[in-house]
């Protein structure tokens, strides 16, 4: 799988799913626990896309190996260090200039997996990343005080969603 890209282009598809997860995180402010909450749902749910894409190959190449957590690790650590030095590159300031660089990241993506996978692949993938997104904004609930109030979808993560969504070019579940 790896082998159809250059290293750079693998960096910019395989950091896709932890990219749109913090991105998402990013939208709204959960707290302390909300935002652990959050990104145990953004490593869950790359883990969950082997079991809702089992036939996906490039899936199966991303997703963390539940089996060998110390790759799993290596990985995520490369994965933020490459988030890092992208948001070090843009000269990103705020949340929205973030939200706007992940999708312009995503779109980039978007392309290669286009451009190198079968249309069931790349199309799975979009609802792998959406998935993601997704359940990372339903993790914690923004503005509520010990438990009680908030909810579940902020608006900032709300018109994330939507973007991404758009940017996606994806309507309802998958096929």
């Amino acid at each position: 799988m790896r082998e159809n890209y250059s290293e750079e282009e693998w960096k910019c598809v395989a950091s896709m799913p932890q990219t749109i997860g913090a991105a998402v995180a990013n939208a709204g402010y959960s707290g302390l626990i909300g935002t652990a909450k959050e990104a145990a749902a953004n490593v869950r749910t790359m883990i969950e896309g082997t079991n809702m894409f089992p036939e996906n190959d490039l899936i199966a190449a991303i997703a963390p190996n539940r089996e060998d957590l110390s790759a799993a690790k290596d990985r995520a650590a490369a994965h933020k260090a490459y988030f890092k030095q992208k948001i070090e590159e843009a000269e990103v300031s705020n949340h929205e200039e973030l939200n706007a660089m992940c999708l312009g990241q995503l779109e980039e993506a978007l392309c290669l997996v286009d451009e190198k996978e079968n249309e069931e692949a790349a199309m799975q993938y979009r609802h792998w990343i959406y998935a993601i997104a997704e359940k990372v904004a339903k993790a914690a609930k923004e503005g509520d005080f010990l438990g009680f109030g908030g909810k579940r979808v902020s608006d900032g993560e709300q018109v994330f969603l939507d973007s991404l969504k758009e940017t996606l070019g994806i309507g309802g579940p998958p096929a």
